[in-house]
């Protein structure tokens, strides 16, 4: 898929006006995650720096599932569990597609190969 095709498919699947809400929510999403690990003790341990990513994922999940109910993009969403039983991610149900969320080093990275997004990329 050339980069054309790839930003009209986009364009189809997420309306432009819900994608310029999308960085703002998700910098929301970031600054709370970091604001919730700064109130809680529990969390500023050593191993629980290494897993702050979840705490991010989960308030990223948040936002976008906020959204969706408020109205603010009409789509639908549901809770997948992954393929190993080892927890759920949030998919969100577009037109002709659905769209999980994955945190990456660099945005251009592609995540890593999992099961449930075999056959899932652009």
């Amino acid at each position: 898929m050339n980069v054309s095709t790839a930003e009209q498919f986009l364009l189809d699947q997420i309306p432009l006006q819900v994608q310029r809400l999308l960085p703002s929510k998700l910098k929301l999403a970031y600054q709370a995650a970091e604001e919730h690990i700064k109130a809680t003790p529990m969390l500023q341990i050593p191993t629980a720096a290494d897993d702050r990513g979840r705490i991010i994922s989960w308030a990223v999940d948040f936002a976008v599932k906020g959204l969706i109910e408020s109205g603010e993009w009409q789509a639908d969403f549901r809770w997948q569990m992954f393929a190993r039983p080892t927890g759920c991610y949030l998919e969100v149900r577009l037109p002709h597609s659905t769209l999980s969320i994955s945190q990456v080093q660099f945005w251009k990275d592609q995540p890593r190969n999992v099961v449930f997004r075999q056959n899932a990329r652009l």
